[in-house]
């Protein structure tokens, strides 16, 4: 925050004499008014607020005396010594300017009273005392300070703008006519002193001045034109001086003082135009007398113009002959007019100097050489010419000249020629190769290699290069170029390390690392998980001291994402960083981050390198078997490769196997011994879209082949001779540690649970080949004995539905290996969750095919006891399957168990009791040993074969109608109460909530059971289920005389029912039960 200025400060530089005061001054006036401590009362008033008053439109349309007694009486109030808000210090600047003013005698307080009017916004508070100085200037008399004002205001005047800073153009406009109208006054009642009076407004005009809008100075110079009203003049040329246009021209040609005074002092190029061209025309035979000081004097102004007019009074003054210069006192002073800013001022010097001043000094000439006009530089040439390049002239000088606009070649062509190994030293070459001139870069990149050779150099020169932090674009890449030339070894861990982080170096770092020319490992795996990492990158020492370097390119070092993403893709060549260069640590840190690249970088390179013994814990792992020889034996061993490798070409693969003593196979046969799956392979993997040589290796192997199907990342570790061990408590140690990760307690998408059940699922030899068509590299995958019933059975009750998913896809290739006990998967189905109901219901249904193998329950290890618990669950879903099951298997349906169903409070299981019942003891109608025909086997029709449709799944063929069960479902009491409660109990009218649940259940128990719709089973009605059981009751009496003796009476009793078809069955029951014994006494007059 910049400090803020008061005007204490200025009176203290004041006294103190400081030639900055001016300046203090100027930057006080700009400063922006402070804010009050506090905000100011509500109606107190300030300056603010008189501020936004009068720059209002009810203030612009009030009438200007109105105006003038607000302002005026605002103002006192602001500035009382007891107002409630004191005026902003800029707004007491005029007390300053005015007492500059009243002692603008002294040489001091005049020079900073005419640096601040030159320099000072227009606003408030300055404005009040500059408008004062001019009115007292002008009663005064003094043309300086009168001068100085009147131009600041005509220049703001010819701006045009409404408002120049906080000043209107109507108030500029009324002063430039005030200073105008003095000027004119002087010209008519006192003509000696317009001169010097208009000379010294004249002097004062800059070259930024809009000449054609300006007012005082068009009446100066253009007056008699005419062509003005008011407000403005109406010129056609942008302020061009015309002699004849001169308001009181006969003046003007009096004396020559004024003119000859305004070319020395004047400030703009218009105005030094005018006088040149006033002295030349009025006083032309006057300017033979001018004397060498004079002339020097001019050349000093160091204007085109003015040296223009020096060199023609040099021409047109015979006393003035270039022979005699150095007497005059006008050598030096010429020779100055080699810079000039006119053309032809450096030419007339330059001849002059050819002839005259051959001596020029060499620091001089090499100032010269990069001159921009050509007779100039050809002097140089000619002069530098005549002298020795290597003893007068010296190698520095040349070397000053390079990267000249001018003057670049003219070195070069010396430094080629003269100057040789022994001057141009590779320290020499070094402050070239650094320069930031594109040019001098050039020049020194193709000298280099034919002074000193890249050898002689050797690497350090470059790697030195590199390291200065003059370093440039061009620089680097050249450094670069002629490091290639050089060995990795020779480079250094450290260098290699700084120049990824380098700007200028890294794109081609990479670039070398990827063509291989140097290796990423050289560079080391910690700095690239650094690189990788922003939190290892945070905590890296190495960095840390890079940056305090005081390298000006790693000041500003940041951790790079764009770089981050290109370090992981190297750390995942397991050709390149062993895990445990990476760190399990390490690893693991970037599985458990929430960002998708990290877990997914870790997920991968972990799937792959690493196997679940790595997870155990530091006391349990088993160590790691040595690497082994640096040479690879592989013992005649065959490889054959299929699928695209992400680290190699396929012919390199095979050289290296070949290299190992290896042998390459051509094709998938039984006696090859590894088949390797590149990293990269296939769009089309993990779509079930495996290649051919993949398909005839697993076939293959089903057959007893003892081929290994690996990964091109178990490949490239085989190579490298790391085949490590573990103990089998290594890896359990292992598996439970990702067990816990993925299933134990905790939010179930936190990133270590979601890491942990991805590696399980891809380390799971069938649930890997399912999601990726690549098995699993031999020796990594998860042991069948640790994914046991008792470990995954929690899981398909957990209440966290990603832990659920992961039971599910385990017991989708593991229930049928399992074979759980039924109780516990009546435990499982009693869980409030569908997905596991619906994936036990059709491991219970599946048909006896390959693609359900896996995870189905073999219906003949089902029995009884196991099933009927089903039926007796409090869940409809549940009820369902379990009816299901009786339903499909018929030796499950004992008319025992089926009785003790019927006390079930859920009508839909009586139903489906009464309805099992009656087909276990229904009469059939069919002689002993009856089987239904074979179904017949469809004949194609003649023609083109129909596209294939999915067929409808039709029921199989059975054995035949099952016998009926030899004895009674329960006592003779047990089925009347039974008979009873079922023919007498009034349905309800309507289906309850549950009974719907229990149909969509007993659907979804078809479905499973990919029963055809046709045969889809509905809830049985109470009048079919009554005529259902009434006709069982009749058959059983028939073949039971003691059975109809119980039933009889129930039925009798049963033929007041008011269903028409009610009655008529209990009456065909009667008779046929009579007709069957005679010696019962069954009547239906009662009835």
């Amino acid at each position: 925050m910049a400090l803020e200025i008061s005007l204490d400060d200025i009176r203290r530089a004041w006294d103190s004499r400081d030639p900055e005061l001016s300046s203090v001054i100027v930057a006080l006036a700009n400063a922006p008014d402070p804010r009050p401590d506090k905000p100011p009362r509500e109606g107190a008033l300030h300056y603010a607020a008189f501020a936004e008053h009068v720059n209002g439109w009810k203030y612009a349309r009030s009438k200007p005396q109105e105006r003038a007694r607000y302002r005026i009486d605002t103002m006192r109030a602001l500035e009382k010594p007891d107002a409630e808000v004191p005026l902003p210090p800029r707004l007491r600047l005029h007390e300053v300017l005015v007492d500059l003013w009243n002692r603008s005698a002294g040489a001091y307080e005049r020079a900073v009273l005419l640096d601040v009017i030159q320099k000072i916004p227009l606003r408030w508070g300055p404005w009040r005392g500059l408008k004062r100085i001019f009115k007292e200037a002008e009663a005064k008399g003094d043309i300086e300070v009168l001068g100085a004002l009147a131009v600041r205001f005509d220049g703001a005047y010819a701006t045009k703008q409404r408002k120049v800073g906080e000043i209107s153009r109507h108030t500029l406009g009324y002063l430039v006519r005030r200073a105008w109208r003095f000027l004119r006054r002087l010209g008519e009642g006192l003509p000696p002193a317009y001169v010097d009076a208009a000379a010294s407004v004249l002097r004062h005009y800059e070259d930024s001045t809009a000449w054609n809008n300006t007012w005082i100075y068009n009446h100066i110079i253009h007056h008699e034109t005419k062509k003005y009203t008011r407000r403005n003049f109406k010129l056609y040329k942008s302020g061009a001086p015309a002699l004849g246009e001169r308001a009181f021209g006969e003046l003007w040609r009096r004396t020559p003082r004024p003119v000859l005074q305004l070319l020395e002092r004047a400030r703009s190029e218009q105005v030094r135009k005018f006088a040149v061209q006033a002295i030349k025309t009025d006083f032309r035979a006057s300017l033979r007398e001018v004397e060498a000081p004079w002339v020097a004097r001019l050349i000093a102004v160091g204007s085109s113009s003015v040296d223009e007019f020096v060199i023609w009074l040099l021409a047109n003054v015979p006393k003035f002959d270039q022979g005699s210069f150095r007497e005059l006192g006008l050598h030096e002073p010429v020779l100055q007019l080699l810079d000039s800013r006119c053309d032809a001022a450096r030419v007339y010097a330059a001849q002059y100097a050819r002839t005259h001043a051959r001596d020029l000094a060499l620091d001089r000439l090499i100032l010269l050489a990069n001159n921009s006009n050509a007779e100039v530089r050809k002097l140089v040439a000619d002069l530098l010419g005549d002298r020795d390049p290597r003893k007068d002239i010296g190698l520095d000088a040349w070397g000053r000249l390079l990267g000249t606009q001018h003057g670049h070649d003219l070195a070069v062509g010396a430094l080629r020629k003269h100057f040789g190994a022994r001057e141009l030293t590779p320290e020499w070459f070094r402050d070239r190769l650094l320069d930031s001139r594109r040019q001098v870069f050039n020049f020194a990149a193709d000298l280099l290699p034919k002074v000193h050779t890249h050898k002689a150099l050797g690497a350090g020169f470059f790697r030195d290069l590199l390291d200065d932090p003059r370093i440039t674009a061009w620089s680097t890449e050249h450094a670069l170029d002629a490091l290639s030339r050089f060995p990795g070894e020779e480079l250094g861990k450290d260098f290699l390390a700084r120049m990824v982080l380098h700007p200028y170096a890294r794109a081609t770092i990479l670039k070398w690392i990827h063509e291989d020319k140097i290796k990423a490992e050289e560079v080391d795996a910690g700095f690239w998980r650094a690189v990788a990492f922003q939190p290892t990158w945070d905590e890296n020492k190495w960095i840390a001291e890079l940056i305090q370097s005081g390298r000006p390119w790693a000041r500003e070092l940041k951790f790079d994402e764009s770089l981050a993403g290109t370090a992981l893709g190297l750390l995942s060549d397991v050709r390149r960083f062993r895990p445990s260069q990476l760190g399990f640590d390490w690893l693991m840190q970037l599985a458990l981050r929430p960002e998708p690249h990290y877990r997914n970088f870790a997920l991968e390179y972990m799937t792959k390198a690493l196997v679940p013994a790595d997870f155990a814990p530091k006391t349990e792992a088993a160590p790691a078997a040595s690497a082994g020889p640096t040479k690879v034996d592989l013992g005649g061993k065959t490889f054959l490769f299929t699928g695209k490798l992400a680290t190699m070409k396929r012919d390199d693969a095979e050289a290296k196997v070949t290299a190992a003593n290896g042998k390459n196979a051509g094709s998938v046969t039984a006696k090859l011994d590894y088949l390797v799956i590149g990293d990269e392979g296939s769009p089309l993997y993990g779509q079930g879209r495996k290649g051919s040589k993949q398909v005839a290796a697993e076939k293959l192997v089903d057959k007893g082949a003892p081929i290994k199907i690996i990964s091109e990342t178990a490949f490239l570790q085989m190579l490298a001779g790391e085949q490590r061990s573990f103990t089998s408590d290594s890896v359990t140690a292992g598996c439970e540690r990702l067990w816990d990760m993925a299933v134990g307690p905790g939010p179930a998408d936190a990133p270590q649970a979601d890491f942990a059940r991805a590696y399980i699922r891809r380390h799971h030899p069938d649930i890997s080949l399912a999601l990726t068509d690549r098995p699993v590299d031999p020796g990594a995958e998860v042991p069948a004995a640790f994914l046991t019933w008792a470990r995954v059975r929690p899981l398909l009750t957990d209440s966290r539905a990603p832990v659920r998913q992961f039971g599910l896809d385990l017991a989708r290739w593991e229930l049928a290996r399992w074979a759980p006990p039924l109780g516990d998967l009546l435990a499982v189905v009693e869980a409030p969750h569908p997905e596991v109901r619906e994936f036990v219901g059709k491991a219970l249904f599946a048909e006896d095919t390959p693609e359900h193998k896996r995870y189905r329950i073999d219906p003949t290890t089902l029995t009884p006891a196991a099933v009927y618990p089903f039926c007796e669950s409090l869940t409809p879903e549940v009820r369902a399957i379990g009816m299901g099951l009786i339903r499909r298997d018929a030796r499950l349906a004992i008319p025992e168990e089926l009785f003790r169903l019927s006390e079930s409070p859920d009508r839909h299981v009586v139903a489906f009791v009464v309805r099992t019942i009656w087909h276990l003891y229904r009469d059939r109608g069919i002689t002993e040993g009856w089987k239904p025909a074979p179904r017949p086997e469809p004949k194609a029709a003649p023609g083109p074969r129909p596209t294939a449709v999915k067929k409808e799944i039709e029921p199989p063929e059975g054995p035949g109608a099952p016998p009926r069960p030899a004895g009674l479902p329960a006592s003779g009491e047990a089925l009347r109460d039974f008979m009873r409660r079922m023919l007498f109990t009034v349905p309800p009218t309507k289906p309850s909530a549950e009974a719907k649940q229990a149909a969509e259940g007993g659907a979804q128990a078809a479905a499973v059971q990919d029963v055809p719709k046709t045969r889809k089973l509905r809830p049985l009605p109470a009048r079919k289920a009554k005529l259902a059981l009434v006709e069982a009751m009749r058959d059983l009496a028939e073949a039971d005389r003691s059975f109809a003796a119980l039933a009889g009476p129930v039925v009798v009793e049963f033929m007041g029912s008011r269903g028409a078809s009610e009655r008529a069955a209990c009456m065909v029951a009667l008779a046929r039960i009579s007709a069957a014994h005679p010696d019962l006494e069954l009547t239906t007059e009662a009835a």
